[in-house]
């Protein structure tokens, strides 16, 4: 880990472990704690001490990993950090105390596979990405349902502040992207930036598989204080091409107030 701040770019902290590969990290908000996933286990570590903490599974058994998808350090200002496991069906919230971290009472249940989970920090809540169809193409009906539902949790307040609706999946018909009704032949949803002040901002970025193609978009609505928000029915009026990549756009990123936008094609082209 090291400082950005330091002209000389001097570590900070340094974890030694035995070989493994490490897959993700990630850093508390107040730079006083690192998570590592490897293998499917999370860890985490305190930077200060170099010691492990350990996950208190509900029966007073310590475990020093935590099996699941992702792990979220959550923006939340209170006295313990907190942070957000990521299952299969299961989203809970932990809480840190000491070496140890324990789960608190709060989850979310979701009833599709989470694609896509966010931390908001400007707006202190979290974001959930789920599709309402089934991802294997073959498995599909004819009368498939195209939407995607993304949910926005308030930390504090813990609760569902809004859904938004839109589709999964989008055509290209010259130069505009229409919602697809044929699952198979389709540039299908992959990833999401939420950003919302006055107006509701959402990036949306769909990709052909094989790098064939990617279409990224801006849907942009008044604030409004609707618990849900249909794009479905409007999606003409409301969505607007920012950029279109004859073979892939593979990363996306804004700064944090959504001024900027960098991304990174299929060339590794940073743009």
């Amino acid at each position: 880990v090291s400082d950005y701040d330091n002209p000389e770019m001097e570590y900070v902290y340094k974890l030694s472990l035995p070989k493994m590969w490490i897959q993700e990290v990630r850093i508390s908000p107040d730079g006083k704690l690192l998570a590592y996933s490897s293998l499917g286990t999370w860890k985490v570590s305190d930077i200060d001490s170099s010691e492990h903490l350990s996950f208190m599974d509900g029966n007073d058994i310590k475990l020093q990993g935590w099996k699941c998808y992702n792990i979220e350090f959550l923006p939340c200002e209170t006295r313990f950090p907190m942070l957000l496991t990521i299952s299969m069906d299961r989203k809970n919230i932990w809480r840190v105390h000491g070496n140890e971290i324990h789960r608190t009472e709060k989850s979310i249940l979701c009833p599709q596979e989470i694609l896509l989970c966010q931390i908001v920090s400007q707006n202190s809540c979290i974001l959930l990405l789920w599709k309402e169809y089934d991802q294997d193409i073959e498995k599909q009906k004819k009368d498939w349902i195209n939407i995607c539902q993304i949910k926005i949790w308030s930390i504090q307040p813990f609760l569902c502040r809004q859904t938004i609706r839109l589709p999964g999946r989008i055509e290209r018909d010259n130069y505009k992207m229409n919602i697809s009704k044929h699952g198979n032949k389709a540039m299908e949803l992959s990833s999401v930036q939420y950003m919302s002040d006055d107006y509701l901002n959402i990036l949306v970025l769909y990709n052909f598989k094989g790098n064939r193609g990617s279409a990224l978009g801006l849907l942009s609505i008044v604030r409004s204080r609707d618990r849900v928000i249909d794009f479905t029915p409007i999606w003409s009026r409301y969505f607007k091409l920012i950029y279109y990549d004859s073979k892939s756009i593979n990363h996306l990123i804004t700064c944090g107030n959504g001024q900027y936008l960098a991304l990174q094609n299929g060339q590794n082209n940073i743009m």
